[in-house]
């Protein structure tokens, strides 16, 4: 196996040890006959030897030329591919490359000066600038001069090494007992280098592969705890869908295959498809995302655009609040708010069965609810039968309201201010008025209403003003006709029929109970 070594770059007259032993090495100098530093502040050295492993130096610009040692240590001799690079402020100037072999127990001579010629020019593809002309890249064995100690300046090859040059050509130190850096020192500094299973001493301590055996073992075709078996313990490794070989078997991703996939946003079939066979848009058990499951109260869903619906409701449930999520809510049947169909209310006094309002007994169902015979005056012992507007209904008959009698003829009049019944029935006060059963020449304080004197806040013929008489389901209260409804169910206030702004009222009688819309009693 080959090794490169490169010097510390120096320049001057070098001559090898006439002790030394020949060596199987190449000797890479460096030129330049562009301005230092004015064209050129910087030239880099990169040799790369016949296994790829590529080594670099920079040159002291101040002593060229430039010399970078190569030596070889076994394996292929060639090719050795060797680029040197001349820079300004970091940025290329000028380069050259050459390709070139070992020569077998020779130390030679690869002269790569840079020259200014060959500024600015373009070679053909396998070609570089040589001393201002293109070359072949490719240097022959022929080409390749002996290194005589001295590296070739830029102008021709110096001969005379002097009486100066060094006694040893300083290298990059080898495991090898010599000192090739020429520092004194033999075989420094490998006690840093970790060692590793390739029957080599890494560290150069006299042994080989040592203390391999706690490197942990990789799947890679290599022996890394140097036990002689090739990635063993990953057999036991379960397989992953990852695109790697866990299991270090030479096979990826393998068995998957048959693996039933499921909705969860993993391959589990390891088929490079996700949740495949799944349709989020239709899937009722996965509609819109995986494991979101389309399930409605009361009703037979469906999964549109991946959108849980509603398709039909069950039985007589409804969808009254139009909202998928609550299902159909609604049970029609029973709902006293939304009975037989969405929004109908059963009143006051009336309950849903089967999908229809039914009023509980005694009421009975009337054209807008139930109402109750025996107190409703529009409704007084039967459907439809009204009392007049001077009556009020109890008992399911109609009776003179409180404060009337009755004139004997089926009507109702009020004795105290009525001027021909004034007093009495019959009465006639012939002219005068009729003030607080009297017959007298004036009203005095009350207000003359045609001959009756009256208090217009409670009078159901004057309410308010002289003729404003009140319906037959109103009261006069405060001088307004206020409309009014029978407490259903009530006999006594306060009742839960009536509104929250309404007043209980016992009225016409006792037992007796309406609810008057303006918030007063009669």
């Amino acid at each position: 196996m080959e090794r490169l070594i490169h010097t510390a770059l120096v320049v001057g007259l070098f001559s090898l040890l006439a002790a030394c032993s020949p060596r199987t090495q190449i000797m890479v100098t460096s030129d330049t006959n562009l301005d230092v530093p004015g064209q050129i502040d910087g030239i880099q050295i990169m040799v790369t030897g016949p296994d790829g492993t590529m080594v670099s130096a920079d040159a002291d610009m101040n002593d060229l030329p430039a010399v970078f040692g190569a030596y070889h240590e076994g394996g292929a001799l060639g090719p050795v591919a060797v680029r040197v690079e001349g820079t300004l402020g970091g940025t290329f100037v000028i380069g050259r490359s050459a390709t070139v072999s070992f020569q077998p127990e020779r130390t030679v001579v690869l002269p790569m000066n840079l020259h200014v010629n060959c500024l600015g020019m373009t070679c053909a593809s396998g070609q570089t600038c040589g001393d201002g002309t293109c070359r072949n890249v490719e240097v022959g064995d022929g080409e390749l001069q002996d290194w005589t100690g001295t590296p070739p300046t830029i102008s021709g090859p110096v001969t005379d090494g002097g009486t100066d040059a060094p006694t040893c050509m300083p290298l990059m130190e080898a495991c090898n007992g010599r000192d090739d850096d020429c520092d004194g020192r033999v075989d420094e500094s490998f006690d840093r280098i970790v060692e590793s299973c390739n029957s080599r001493d890494d560290d150069c301590d006299g042994a080989i592969d040592e203390e391999t055996d706690t490197i942990a073992e990789e799947c890679n075709g290599m022996d890394e705890d140097c036990d002689t078996l090739v990635d063993e313990g990953f057999e036991d490794i379960v397989e992953l869908c990852d695109g790697m070989d866990q299991d270090c078997d030479m096979m990826i991703d393998e068995g998957f295959e048959g693996i039933p996939e499921t909705c969860d946003g993993i391959d589990e079939d390891c088929d490079s498809v996700i949740d495949e066979g799944f349709d989020l848009m239709t899937d009722l058990m996965n509609c819109g995302m995986c494991g979101n499951e389309c399930m409605l109260a009361n009703a037979t869903p469906v999964c549109t655009a991946g959108v849980c619906e509603i398709d039909t409701c069950d039985g007589a449930f409804l969808d009254c609040d139009t909202d998928p999520t609550t299902g159909c809510e609604i049970d029609s049947d029973s709902d006293d708010a939304n009975c037989g169909m969405c929004g109908t209310v059963c009143g006051v006094g009336a309950s849903c069965g089967t999908g229809a309002c039914a009023c509980t007994p005694p009421l009975v169902m009337g054209t807008s609810g139930c109402v109750d015979l025996t107190r409703d005056p529009l409704n007084c012992g039967m459907l439809g039968m009204s009392c007049a507007a001077t009556q009020a209904c109890s008992g399911s008959t109609c009776v003179c309201r409180p404060g009337l009698v009755s004139d004997g003829m089926g009507g109702c009049v009020d004795t105290n201010i009525d001027p021909l019944n004034c007093g009495m029935v019959g009465n006639d006060c012939a002219g005068d008025v009729c003030r607080e059963g009297t017959c007298r020449m004036s009203c005095g304080p009350l207000t003359d209403c045609g001959g009756a004197c009256t208090m217009l806040n409670d009078d159901v013929f004057n309410c308010g003003a002289c003729g404003n008489a009140c319906a037959v389901d109103q009261v006069c209260t405060g001088g307004m006709c206020e409309d009014y409804v029978v407490g259903v169910e009530c006999t006594t206030c306060p009742c839960t029929s009536c509104g929250a702004t309404d007043a209980c009222c016992e009225y016409p009688a006792a037992g007796d109970v309406i609810c008057v819309a303006g918030g007063a009693c009669p």
